[in-house]
């Protein structure tokens, strides 16, 4: 069974974008969840890899059920693949999850489509109901802080790479979790909603202030 990734059949978390079918996961720690009955699940996956470098490629990962570290992290090295999300020899309900774990500026992450199959009993695959939302939501807006920017990094690196970004170990990310409320990002690194670090920050909609401004806020 072939389905898209709406809200009909999957439970959408954090600011997506829904065009032509194709469900892009924008900002970090954006995701879709869905639940099945079955031995496999698959999900094609559109990337724009060919336009970036390799540190700024799109990671992802892949959650089952509530657990709190992933199963798989992956990186999408190609602007078009399919990548196997679960599977196992017996038929079994799962929740699977997938997470944006680099952020909206770098490469992008689209899902085409999720394929479920059961191979023991060939066509009796079901896709659930999707989860359920929880009753508390919250929203963060920030910076590189805020969307996990190098927390896997080394003091001593000097370039990015999206391999080093994991929302999971940001504030926001933590916070959400010690109040059980479903996160919400709108963060950008170097981009923040007062003052940024970028020369050129009109591409995301900020406004640079004055830098002594600035540092009197923060102290």
């Amino acid at each position: 069974m072939k389905f898209q990734a709406d809200k009909k059949h999957v439970s959408v978390t954090g600011r997506t974008i829904y065009r032509e079918g194709i469900r892009y996961l924008g900002y970090s720690a954006t995701s879709i969840s869905f639940k099945f009955v079955g031995t496999k699940a698959t999900a094609e996956i559109v990337s724009d890899a060919s336009k970036h470098t390799e540190k700024e490629w799109a990671w992802i990962a892949i959650y089952y059920g509530q657990d709190r570290d992933p199963a798989k992290r992956l990186r999408l090295e190609q602007d078009r693949q399919t990548i196997v999300l679960f599977e196992t020899q017996q038929t079994t309900e799962k929740q699977i999850t997938i997470v944006k774990y680099s952020e909206a500026e770098y490469a992008a992450c689209g899902i085409v489509s999720i394929e479920i199959t059961d191979e023991v009993n060939p066509g009796e695959e079901i896709l659930l109901s999707p989860p359920v939302h929880k009753k508390r939501q919250i929203e963060f807006f920030g910076d590189s802080i805020t969307c996990g920017y190098g927390v896997e990094g080394d003091v001593s690196d000097e370039i990015f790479d999206t391999a080093d970004e994991n929302p999971t170990k940001s504030y926001s990310l933590l916070t959400a979790e010690l109040l059980d409320a479903e996160p919400n990002l709108v963060s950008w690194n170097g981009k923040g909603v007062y003052d940024a670090i970028a020369l050129n920050v009109t591409e995301c909609g900020c406004v640079r202030s004055n830098p002594v401004q600035g540092a009197n806020l923060r102290q």
